[in-house]
């Protein structure tokens, strides 16, 4: 490992390829088994659903009533499923833009899938109106609720997504940042007049569930091959390495072409 320049992880430098490649470079710490049973396809959902499920675990859950999800690609659809694998029994509200989408939501054990209005006070309306939160025009016509969501995930991370994340929770809610952005041009001032709890969700970890230690991706493994976990169709579209036009255009436009996760196959 001498030499190597840093980064977040496997992908993110020059000199170690990622998973674009036929090969890359990994310590063999970083390398987690497939357990027998599981098939190629739900093998390729490790890591988003890994994603998913560190957020869920990252929350307390204990005296929440209902939660919003605030995204539906693949890690927002993930963190839905990953609720009711950890036995979360409130309400999962899912806004999302496609209508495709809402298919997934409902399948994975969302009760609701929201396609908002553009206008930002209407926005705001449907989110009262699902909360029983009155809402309330601040200073230079600024909407805020006066209550929302117990936990509200970000599985988008636009400046827009996370603003709307804090001002639909309610006061000392949590907002855990699943999706990473900018942080530009976000509307702060909930955090400190509500006193909210934000949380920052990276990836996967060492989880501590059950009395016991055990890697995100051994844990997904565990719920997958338990059936607790059910990922199946989820890998929506795959791709020869030489496709890999076809493969980025899938991915960039995933409305289209009715996608979810997108992979290249080197079968």
């Amino acid at each position: 490992t001498a030499g190597l320049p840093p980064a977040s992880s496997i992908g993110y430098n020059d000199r170690t390829g990622g998973a674009f490649g036929e090969v890359f470079v990994a310590h063999e710490s970083q390398l987690v088994g497939v357990p027998d049973g599981l098939s190629d396809a739900e093998a390729i959902l490790t890591d988003p659903l890994a994603c998913s499920l560190h957020a869920v675990l990252r929350t307390d859950l204990t005296d929440a009533e209902r939660v919003l999800v605030y995204g539906a690609g693949m890690i927002g659809l993930g963190v839905t499923a990953a609720l009711r694998t950890m036995d979360f029994a409130g309400r999962i509200d899912v806004v999302g833009r496609s209508e495709y989408l809402g298919q997934w939501v409902r399948r994975l054990g969302g009760d609701d899938y929201l396609r908002l209005p553009g206008d930002r006070k209407a926005r705001s309306a449907v989110i009262a109106e699902r909360t029983g939160a009155p809402l309330r025009m601040s200073r230079f016509d600024n909407p805020m609720l006066s209550g929302g969501y117990d936990v509200v995930y970000d599985c988008v991370g636009s400046p827009q997504a996370l603003t709307e994340c804090l001002k639909w929770t309610r006061a000392r809610g949590q907002v855990a940042m699943v999706a990473t952005g900018a942080g530009r041009d976000v509307d702060m001032t909930p955090i400190w007049f509500r006193e909210l709890t934000v949380t920052g969700v990276y990836g996967r970890q060492i989880e501590r569930l059950d009395g016991r230690a055990i890697g995100t991706y051994q844990l997904v493994h565990e719920l997958m091959a338990a059936g607790k976990l059910n990922a199946e169709g989820m890998l929506t579209h795959t791709f020869a390495l030489g496709e890999y036009r076809k493969a980025l255009d899938t991915a960039m436009h995933k409305s289209a072409h009715k996608a979810i996760k997108v992979a290249l196959d080197f079968r």
